[in-house]
């Protein structure tokens, strides 16, 4: 029985992870941090379940995980799977320790991570945004972001958004406390809800591609939040910039290539790429798609077929999805989706939660 490693168990993305391999014969196992949440470690699709003593920015952590993989007499490099920004900044911190014992298949991971070394690799490309460093900004107003998530999340926690907007260059005194490289700056596009795209694809060692769309439909709370509702979509547009970057990047592994329709240019734009899985990825799983076991046949060389792009119409609602699969919904999410300025509400909802992941701590999902 081959191995398959999650870094971090700690989300729905993982839970996402461990369920696509539950009809295979495939052993998932999974770490979770000291101090990260243990909701889902409770999982049945989980064959083996580490929590660790220590935190995400321990340096220790990285040695505790190969303590314990080597404590299970495996044999050869196990195919992981990354479930969160935090997973993918830890595997490039540690990745000379790690990757005697586990690959991650993508050789190039931190070109796809740092936004600033992945939009210098587009170079000119017509679908990529003007984009420059904060000291070097062409043109004004510009969106600001992070150009990679650390364990931190450093730019989330002093601005409570995913991006800001510069009007003049007196606004860049506010990101004084990054360093440099830290950001990234690019020239301001406007989209419609619904008008935003995810290239989903697979790129195997010898080139060949599959590889679907997932048109956005809403978004939670506002169209730079979470996706709540997403759709398979025929699109050959989208499909030709995600195969492109692919192919000229030689990336090989499962990628996530977020694309708008941009008003101003009335053209696709890239605004970023995710090397690790998310939580969308299930609109796949529900239209009998499965990337995941796809990648891993690739990696141990066992013989598949790669799935044809016949589009079921099921729709993926976050909510809907996790009450009709008794998964418990990501905390964050469900706590702000019901969250109002009472006091008292926030307090029966505070009970009804803490109640919930005690119930599904007893009941494995």
């Amino acid at each position: 029985m081959s191995e398959i490693c999650v870094l971090f168990g700690t989300n729905a993305v993982a839970y996402n992870i461990a369920s696509a391999f539950s009809k295979s014969d495939y052993n998932v196992f999974t770490f979770i941090p000291k101090g990260e949440s243990k909701v889902f470690c409770h999982s049945k699709f989980w064959g083996d379940v580490h929590k660790s003593r220590y935190k995400f920015d321990d340096d220790m952590l990285a040695n505790d995980i190969i303590e314990h993989v080597k404590k299970g007499n495996l044999s050869g490099k196990i195919l992981t799977f990354l479930a969160n920004d935090q997973a993918v900044y830890f595997w490039i911190k540690y990745q000379d320790k790690l990757s005697k014992y586990l690959t991650v298949q993508i050789d190039n991971i931190e070109t796809f991570y740092n936004k600033n070394l992945f939009f210098k690799k587009l170079g000119d490309a017509e679908f990529c945004p003007k984009t420059w460093e904060v000291s070097e900004v062409g043109s004004f107003p510009c969106i600001v972001k992070p150009a990679y998530k650390d364990f931190d999340n450093k730019f989330y926690n002093k601005f409570k958004s995913k991006v800001r907007i510069a009007e003049g260059i007196d606004e860049l005194d506010q990101f004084r406390d990054f360093d440099k490289g830290e950001l990234v700056c690019q020239e301001v596009l406007d989209f419609d809800l619904g008008n935003e795209f995810s290239f989903w694809g697979y790129r195997g060692l010898d080139g060949e591609i599959v590889s679907f769309v997932g048109q956005h439909m809403n978004k939670y709370p506002d169209k730079t939040g979470r996706i709540s509702h997403t759709k398979l979509v025929e699109n050959s547009g989208i499909q030709k910039i995600g195969r492109t970057i692919m192919n000229n990047l030689n990336y090989v592994g499962i990628l996530d290539v977020q694309i708008i329709f941009d008003k101003n240019s009335k053209s696709y734009k890239v605004i970023e790429a995710n090397p690790r899985l998310w939580c969308s990825h299930e609109v796949l799983l529900m239209n009998g798609i499965n990337l995941l076991q796809i990648c891993a046949n690739n990696f141990y060389e066992v013989k598949s077929a790669m799935p044809t792009a016949e589009l079921k119409g099921k729709e993926w609602f976050s909510s809907l999805y996790s009450i009709e699969h008794k998964r418990p919904l990501a905390k964050n999410t469900e706590f702000y989706a019901l969250s109002s300025d009472n006091f008292l509400t926030k307090v029966w909802i505070g009970l009804y939660l803490k109640a919930k992941y005690l119930y599904y701590r007893i009941r494995k999902f």
